[in-house]
């Protein structure tokens, strides 16, 4: 029996467009973006940053052009607050404002936030791609906490042994990338191996926790202008005596994971 002209037309309109529908490409899936991992690190450094409390990585990202950029901003950004603390007849041994302090006779922490240039976001790429390699307390993304740079004029003292936060400061991590070579007449940072595992403010401790807190190694890496340096924030560490008659520029930021 024969369907009527109708009724064929109307099942026409509905199963043509079923049929043309089933036609078309399929949609393009949305992929989250692959990320470009520029950092290499060797298959040692988690566990020596585990172990050590500190490790550094080269990374691709901070080319010459990045790294020429950033030094200049720095050392004018220096020039403009020293020159303003001293018309201020502040003591540049003691400065201590919120976008320049004195950290050691000579030594100088500028605090970049608002103010920061374009170039420094490239910078903090750097560091949070890096990052993505080494050691995480939880799950969420690394994120800046804050940035800025510390500069060690010609004679600048040697600091004490300190640890940037207490033991309970797990997943936050400080990284200084250098904008010179850093040799060791340059005053680079020294760092008590292992000194970041255990609770260093405890006025109690174990034999073992001596023995191991006498003899932990002070190791002081020599820097190439663009190596990025990751310590843990509860490491003990100490910035040398800048024997050399030129300035120590370097950058750093803190971030946490």
């Amino acid at each position: 029996r024969q369907m009527p002209r109708r009724n064929l037309a109307i099942a026409a309109l509905v199963v043509l467009p079923i049929i043309c529908r089933a036609l078309r490409p399929p949609a393009k899936q949305r992929t989250a973006p692959t990320r470009r991992y520029s950092t290499a690190v060797a298959e040692d450094t988690v566990q020596k940053m585990e172990r050590d409390g500190f490790a550094v990585v080269e990374t691709t990202l901070l080319t010459p052009h990045v790294l020429n950029e950033a030094h200049e901003f720095v050392m004018k950004r220096h020039a403009t607050l020293i020159e303003a603390a001293s018309k201020r007849g502040a003591n540049l041994d003691r400065l201590d404002f919120y976008e320049i302090a004195s950290r050691n006779p000579g030594r100088f922490d500028l605090r970049l936030d608002e103010e920061k240039p374009a170039v420094w976001n490239t910078l903090e790429e750097a560091v949070l791609d890096a990052s993505y390699k080494l050691p995480r307390a939880g799950t969420r993304p690394p994120r800046v906490e804050y940035a800025g740079a510390v500069v060690s004029e010609p004679g600048a003292t040697a600091q004490k042994l300190h640890a940037d936060g207490p033991p309970s400061s797990v997943g936050l991590y400080t990284v200084f990338v250098p904008l010179v070579d850093v040799p060791a007449s340059m005053g680079p940072t020294h760092f008590r191996r292992g000194s970041h595992v255990g609770d260093h403010d405890s006025p109690y401790l174990t034999r073992e926790q001596r023995r191991a807190r006498e003899g932990a190694e002070d190791v002081v890496p020599e820097l190439r202008r663009g190596s990025v340096l990751m310590y843990d924030y509860r490491v003990f560490h100490r910035g040398g005596a800048n024997l050399t008659g030129k300035r120590r520029p370097v950058a750093y930021v803190m971030y946490a994971r």
